[in-house]
């Protein structure tokens, strides 16, 4: 296990595979807010409150995954802030 391997430890014990996609989501989930912050300001100009319709209707699925890609590079690059994570690549 990736954990053992490395000696790390939370609260004292391994951290299980459980553990780890909580913290991936939450993560994730973070950086999907912030991209739906980033579109605000363009949902309410349309007459929305709600930046979703923008995301949702407004960009392709390519556009919306490209999105998700730079703000969870931008998370983990906050995190690790050690330099070692590229740029994401554009498809």
């Amino acid at each position: 296990m990736l954990a053992e391997n490395a000696d790390v430890t939370v609260a004292g014990k391994t951290p299980t595979p459980k553990m780890g996609r909580r913290f991936w989501y939450s993560l994730y989930g973070e950086a999907v807010q912030q991209i739906a912050e980033r579109y605000t300001p363009i949902a309410e100009d349309q007459g929305s409150s709600d930046p979703g319709v923008v995301l949702d209707n407004y960009l392709s699925e390519a556009e919306q995954r490209k999105h998700r890609r730079e703000a969870m590079h931008d998370e983990l690059v906050t995190l690790l802030d050690d330099g070692s994570i590229p740029a994401p690549r554009t498809p």
